[in-house]
């Protein structure tokens, strides 16, 4: 069950949820909520695929009291503003269930989780700024993060490290007749 108590002034990580990630394994599910800046961790029978909320993981301290769900990022505050979890819309969870990815756009952020494959359990790893983040994509081999940033029309790639680190490579952008490489983004 979601925490009734009063207040819950995160919603448990809920409140409007845009984005839904599955661990590989089944066990896990996360939800993110771009109006509360926060994730909300779920843990899953992968035999009937119930659901048992386990808390989230939030940056908006404003309101924080009894009844209060979330676990908070190191640098969260009142409003979330600069803390990777502002906005955060798209999720996306590497194969080998260790670290969890996203983008939030009203941040300009890409942000880094790492994941207790036992427990299901983010921690925050890493945020790196980045014009508006619109979406996401994970290489199959897991050892890179693709970001699009539709506002300078670039595709941005990241290698990833261990615990949910991110390393800029380089991006792509638009040029007059061809793709080349762009100005550092991140």
């Amino acid at each position: 069950l979601v925490s009734t108590a009063e207040p819950n002034p995160n919603g448990s990580g809920l409140a409007a949820p845009k984005r839904i990630a599955i661990s590989a394994d089944g066990t896990s599910l996360y939800s993110s909520s771009p109006r509360r800046g926060a994730i909300a961790e779920f843990r899953r029978d992968p035999a009937s695929g119930a659901l048992s909320f386990s808390g989230c993981l939030g940056a908006s301290t404003k309101g924080t009291g009894p009844g209060d769900p979330c676990r908070y990022v190191p640098q969260a505050q009142e409003l979330a503003w600069e803390t990777g979890l502002w906005g955060i819309s798209e999720i996306a969870l590497n194969r080998a269930g260790t670290a969890l990815y996203g983008v939030a756009a009203e941040d300009d952020s890409v942000v880094s989780f790492s994941r207790d494959p036992a427990t299901g359990t983010l921690t925050f790893a890493e945020r790196a700024e980045m014009p508006d983040p619109q979406g996401l994509a994970l290489s199959k081999d897991g050892a890179n993060l693709f970001v699009a940033s539709p506002p300078i029309a670039a595709l941005n790639r990241f290698r990833l490290g261990p615990g949910g680190r991110l390393h800029f490579l380089g991006c792509l952008t638009w040029k007059k007749k061809a793709a080349g490489p762009c100005a550092r983004c991140a």
